[in-house]
């Protein structure tokens, strides 16, 4: 069976061929449509408050292959994540580039990443912020499928993306470390992926050091 050629860029494959690996989740190819940009007003004084480089004008476009991602339990993203925060998506970024044309070989299109910048409700784990900004691959929407104003609570970890080593917090297994709450005063928050997640069950967890 062919062996697929992989170039890993902060915990994702891009495909470069047929495939064989196991314990992955195969994303496809998704160039459709343009992410909403969000409040822009409201992230440059989150931005300000909180130390964080400007996010770049213009919305993010996609522009990868098919992907594979290590599959990440609730359990893997608890005890791998630096950082884990309850907090709501205000704003993304335009596209930063992460790996120039041609540098992993001839051919492979520039790698880009966008920011989604957080307004912290609640550090559950790590340094206390206002703000955060996760760094998110251009590969598939279903990297990036955070609704604006609404609550989540992630599960984060510092990358080094691309060629360049771009060090960015990235989302635990991408889609598989962050999940949605229902609304606002909902205790539980749910992720396609990993299921259910009870938040006062997770904060004993963390506090318990586990």
């Amino acid at each position: 069976m062919k062996q697929k050629r992989l170039l890993w860029l902060g915990g994702v494959a891009l495909a470069v061929g047929a495939a064989t690996v196991s314990a992955v989740i195969v994303i496809p190819a998704d160039g459709t449509g343009a992410y909403p940009t969000g409040n822009a007003d409201r992230a440059q004084q989150l931005g300000r408050s909180s130390g964080l480089l400007p996010l770049p004008a213009g919305s993010p476009q996609v522009n990868g292959g098919d992907a594979t991602v290590e599959r990440v339990s609730l359990d893997q993203a608890i005890e791998r994540s630096s950082v884990v925060f309850i907090g709501v998506p205000v704003a993304r970024g335009g596209s930063e580039e992460v790996t120039a044309a041609g540098a992993v070989e001839p051919g492979v299109p520039a790698m880009t990443a966008h920011r989604v910048r957080f307004e912290i409700r609640k550090m559950l784990r790590g340094d206390d912020a206002s703000a955060i900004d996760l760094m998110i691959l251009d590969i598939s929407h279903d990297f990036d499928k955070f609704i604006l104003g609404s609550k989540y609570v992630v599960f984060a970890e510092w990358r080094e993306l691309g060629e360049s080593r771009t060090p960015g917090l990235v989302p635990t297994g991408y889609y598989q470390g962050s999940f949605k709450f229902a609304n606002e005063n909902a205790d539980v928050a749910e992720n396609p992926v990993n299921g259910t997640l009870d938040v006062r069950e997770l904060e004993k967890k963390l506090k318990e050091g586990r």
